[in-house]
């Protein structure tokens, strides 16, 4: 994917992008992105590489705290999976810039590593110091991800589509806390509604899985 960005202009967000060519060529601008104004789609068919790549990073991540019963060893792999990563994607964004709408490999690495080294900091707080207390809000995204996340998909459309959440911004978060910061007390919000769900289904001892 980086060599297709290298040699393709996958950098810029032009009309010559490598990326945004493909997805249009098959999928048509209608079904990009913003209707193919902003040229590229972070969720194409060539940006879908990079975002693969990071579930199967995570996937690693996950065997190996399956496979491994030591916490140790655990979060010693962890750590070395994690500086390697955030190293190498550092290193990259030297030449291949790090960009969340681009789907760059150097964003891949980068917060893959930043991810990876956070849950060895979360297995040694939790599963080695047993300081569980301060973390028993996350167990309801924990207990059904799948749900929470299907029912965010929705939540956030219907929103979207009924202007709730910029009548939400307009008149509520943007007075009292600015336009950056409002933007970001909406998400976590949001992300209070989504617990809600999945508080009550943990409450329930409801457990939806495939």
């Amino acid at each position: 994917y980086f060599i297709f960005q290298l040699f393709g202009n996958g950098f810029e967000k032009s009309a010559d992008n490598i990326v945004g060519i493909v997805d249009s060529a098959i999928l048509g601008s209608n079904h990009m992105y913003l209707q193919g104004r902003q040229f590229v789609d972070p969720e194409g068919i060539l940006s879908t590489i990079p975002a693969v790549s990071q579930v199967m990073i995570g996937f690693v991540c996950g065997k190996i705290i399956i496979d491994i019963k030591d916490n140790d060893r655990r979060m010693l792999n962890l750590f070395l999976i994690g500086t390697t990563l955030l190293f190498a994607g550092y290193l990259l964004s030297y030449a291949c810039p790090l960009n969340k709408r681009l789907w760059s490999p150097s964003f891949v690495l980068l917060t893959c590593g930043i991810a990876a080294l956070s849950l060895a900091l979360l297995l040694y707080i939790i599963d080695v110091k047993q300081n569980k207390k301060w973390f028993s809000f996350f167990e309801a995204f924990g207990a059904n991800p799948l749900v929470i996340y299907v029912f965010s998909c929705i939540a956030g459309g219907l929103l979207v589509h009924w202007h709730i959440h910029t009548t939400v911004f307009n008149n509520l978060l943007n007075p009292l806390f600015g336009n950056y910061f409002g933007s970001f007390m909406y998400g976590v919000f949001f992300l209070l509604f989504n617990g809600l769900l999945g508080y009550v289904l943990l409450k329930r001892k409801i457990y939806i899985k495939l």
